[in-house]
């Protein structure tokens, strides 16, 4: 491996705690020598299974855990039928036909997972951080530089991802930053299982479990570890 190991703290606001008391999220952190495959094999059969399971559900919207984070984005003022959490955004392309995105081994692999169980995963570069990363309600007017470049301002009340400085993700798992991004060069990184309320605990940890397998064993000297974070009684 490497490169020194980057660790990262993560805390949930309070007022996120008692406005969402039932969430809770899988806070994973790995590395890898390079963020490439070294066992593609078994990402491919696991994102086939992923991909052949989405279609095969009756109807998306009643799927317990696609109605779950259509409640928690209206419980921050967010209409989800038009920004999509975004385990329903990958679910839906699949399900018109297209097949998961490729964009590099960390983040294909978490959005294998995430289309898999249907639940919400992203992460950033832990080299780009600023700080630590702390899940809060954003301010008005709050800078953000999307995936891609756009540069945008945060509603007041979003639920974010935040470090020291900046948003790194907007409303909750809508929309990831440019500055962070986990990239090809990305040698240690963090990533976030989001188990909205109505989706149980030992479905979170399904989640994290699978993701943390997935890259060990199918990204290059790949090692990763979650640890789960309750919103209440924490």
């Amino acid at each position: 491996m490497s490169g020194r190991v980057l660790m990262v703290s993560f805390s949930v606001a309070s007022d996120v705690r008692q406005r969402f008391p039932e969430a809770h999220v899988a806070f994973v952190q790995g590395q890898c020598r390079l963020n490439a495959f070294s066992h593609e094999t078994a990402y491919s059969e696991y994102a086939f299974r992923a991909e052949s399971n989405a279609r095969e559900i009756p109807i998306l919207a009643e799927h317990p855990h696609i109605a779950s984070w259509r409640k928690m984005f209206r419980g921050f003022g967010e209409d989800p039928t038009k920004r999509k959490p975004s385990a329903e955004a990958l679910a839906k392309r699949v399900r018109r036909g297209e097949s998961l995105p490729r964009i590099n081994a960390v983040v294909d692999c978490y959005n294998a997972v995430s289309l898999n169980h249907l639940i919400p995963v992203g992460g950033q570069d832990a080299s780009r951080l600023s700080g630590n990363v702390r899940l809060r309600f954003a301010k008005e007017g709050e800078p953000f530089t999307a995936l891609g470049g756009e540069h945008q301002t945060v509603h007041g009340g979003e639920v974010v991802y935040a470090d020291d400085k900046t948003v790194l993700c907007r409303k909750w798992n809508y929309r990831d930053c440019e500055p962070a991004k986990i990239s090809n060069r990305t040698n240690s990184f963090v990533l976030f299982v989001d188990g909205g309320e109505g989706i149980s605990r030992d479905r979170v940890e399904a989640a994290a479990t699978d993701l943390c397998d997935l890259i060990n064993t199918s990204v290059s000297e790949g090692c990763a570890t979650y640890s789960l974070i309750p919103f209440s009684g924490a």
